[in-house]
């Protein structure tokens, strides 16, 4: 089932989860959908989950996808060509979650930070056994841009051909928490700090048995930790 061109001037373009609700999307499509402000398909509140979509050209100014102020999974999903200023997919904040697991998040681009993922104020973000490749943004944070308390978890996940054009190819992480496991970085690259991960400002990083390889920045050719 498709769901294609619809547009929202304010919150989701597609659709508006209240605080309470619970919603599961299976086997569907979303294109083209966009909202001027917040969720180009989703303003989240509430509760929901995504299975085997295909999520493709959605647009908003925070959150291309989704813009959550509450509980988002993501299992099993294509995610590919949305567009934000922040967070190109999703727009995470104020201590609520997102999960994604066994995804691809392919040429997502951001104009501002984070070509994938915006996390702020104390939320949550976890990814696992997924691909994140050729994803780009034009300020930090390649594919994530992480602050303010925010707390990064990605295990078993895949990190190629990522760009930005300041700093953080793949993770740009002030004031926040980040945990990455089993994990490979590959050909990402940064025209400022951290070829993979710029860590700034009070940040915590832990890496367990992860892969650097070809990366490249002007300083910082893997990671730079400040």
């Amino acid at each position: 089932y498709k769901h294609p061109d619809n547009y929202l001037n304010n919150h989701g373009g597609a659709f508006r989860i209240c605080k309470g609700s619970d919603l599961t999307i299976e086997n569907c499509k979303f294109e083209k959908n966009s909202s001027e402000e917040c969720g180009g398909v989703i303003n989240n509140r509430g509760k929901i989950k995504f299975i085997n979509c295909t999520l493709n050209s959605n647009n908003a100014r925070n959150g291309g996808l989704i813009h959550n102020m509450g509980d988002v999974e993501i299992i099993g999903c294509k995610l590919f060509n949305n567009t934000a200023i922040r967070g190109a997919l999703i727009y995470n904040c104020n201590g609520h979650n997102v999960k994604i697991s066994n995804s691809t998040l392919n040429n997502n681009i951001s104009d501002k930070h984070a070509g994938v993922v915006y996390n702020c104020n104390d939320g949550i973000f976890e990814i696992i056994d997924s691909q994140l490749c050729e994803n780009e943004s034009k300020g930090k944070g390649g594919v994530i841009f992480n602050c303010n308390g925010g707390i990064i978890k990605t295990k078993k996940c895949n990190f190629r051909n990522n760009l930005t054009n300041n700093s953080g190819s793949v993770i740009y992480n002030r004031i926040g928490e980040l945990i990455i496991d089993n994990c490979e970085f590959l050909n990402n690259a940064s025209t400022d700090k951290g070829g993979t991960l710029f860590n700034d400002w009070f940040s915590i990083s832990e890496i367990n048995e992860s892969q650097f390889m070809d990366n490249h920045a002007r300083s910082g050719g893997a990671i730079q930790n400040c």
